[in-house]
């Protein structure tokens, strides 16, 4: 019996490294022209890279790695989304910018502090949160208001931990299934907002920082601190915990986990330890892990995996992957991050990888 259990321990191990080890990134490009830390990255559904920098400047960039647009505000830019042909941005002092995924800008509108931290597009206005989650039409006419939290304020000053400003408030949000699912980091807490009228349903409480979330069909994945979370949001007012790993160590601001296209795979930037991590959606297993000194943003559309690192260089990678390539793979239909529309793709699964590195924090 004792034998039979090494071996099968054996063939496991083995698996495990021949996993490991069957995934290959090959640099397609780098761009440079960046010159702050990528907080934010966001894939359109024809490859065109929304990038939200720390240097307050929000930029599109084509598959190839050209510039298309770069449109720059008062203070860094934070969040970044996609939807239906259009990029939304959002900077630390609530600027919003509606751009057409071709360069073009549709709209610009001006909110404040308290809610310039991360954007969501819908169909017919975007959501943008931070210390309130506030949705907005395409005229900039407020639907309605949620108070989420504010920042940690001791004797005057902000909280400081580590390297990070405990601004708390929201730092990363997805909105899907007529839900809205707000990380406030350093509370704790991942609050779960209804889209019709922004009353909170649901709020999970954890034991440290939530630093990100991410969407995909009935599958959120959330980033906290040292940990990954998997959930079955099925209900989406009412989440189930599918599994939980260690080993991640991510220090603060947004880091947000990002799903392949067909919600097998979920990528995540570990700032702390350097490493672009890909886990199992079924099992929680981890896939395989490259270091990526810097590392700070991941997104993932395709065969490609693009990374911001926090120097401002941006790197995308085509993957391939012996064992889950297949020329006849269908792509499941998914939920992209706004609830709006769900699409069927076809493609050839794969894993892209990004890179990028920043100069200057927020202060």
């Amino acid at each position: 019996m004792r034998s039979v259990a090494m071996k099968r321990t054996s063939i496991l191990i083995t698996l495990s490294l021949v996993l490991l080890n069957a995934i290959e990134l090959k640099v397609l490009w780098e761009f440079h022209g960046i010159n702050g830390t990528i907080e934010d990255l966001k894939f359109s559904t024809n490859g065109v890279l929304g990038v939200a920098s720390w240097d307050g400047c929000a930029y599109l960039i084509s598959r190839e790695g050209i510039l298309l647009n770069k449109t720059c505000g008062s203070r860094e830019v934070l969040g970044v989304d996609y939807l239906s042909g259009i990029f939304g941005f959002v900077n630390r002092s609530g600027e919003v910018y509606l751009i057409y995924e071709n360069g073009t800008l549709l709209k610009s509108f001006e909110s404040d502090f308290d809610r310039g931290q991360d954007i969501g597009l819908i169909s017919n206005g975007f959501l943008i949160c931070r210390g309130y989650c506030t949705l907005y039409d395409l005229n900039g006419r407020k639907k309605w208001d949620t108070f989420v939290g504010r920042q940690i304020v001791l004797r005057g000053r902000l909280v400081i931990g580590g390297r990070c400003v405990l601004r708390g408030g929201v730092e990363d949000l997805v909105i899907g299934k007529g839900y809205a699912f707000a990380a406030n980091t350093y509370s704790g807490r991942l609050q779960i907002i209804r889209m019709e009228d922004g009353e909170i349903v649901n709020t999970l409480y954890f034991p440290s920082w939530v630093q990100g979330v991410g969407i995909c069909g009935s599958y959120l994945a959330v980033i906290v601190n040292t940990k990954l979370y998997l959930y079955d949001v099925s209900d989406p007012s009412n989440p189930k915990m599918v599994w939980n790993v260690t080993g991640v160590n991510v220090s603060c601001n947004e880091h947000s986990p990002e799903f392949s296209m067909n919600c097998k795979y979920i990528a995540i930037p570990d700032e702390g330890n350097g490493q672009l991590k890909i886990y199992e959606v079924e099992t929680g297993r981890l896939v395989y892990f490259k270091n990526v000194p810097g590392i700070w943003s991941v997104a993932w559309w395709r065969d490609r995996i693009a990374v911001g690192l926090y120097n401002g260089t941006l790197i995308m990678y085509r993957v391939t992957d012996e064992l889950l390539d297949s020329p006849e793979a269908e792509v499941e239909p998914i939920l992209l991050k706004l609830n709006e529309p769900i699409i069927s793709l076809l493609g050839t699964l794969s894993l892209n990888f990004f890179k990028r590195v920043t100069s200057r924090r927020p202060r």
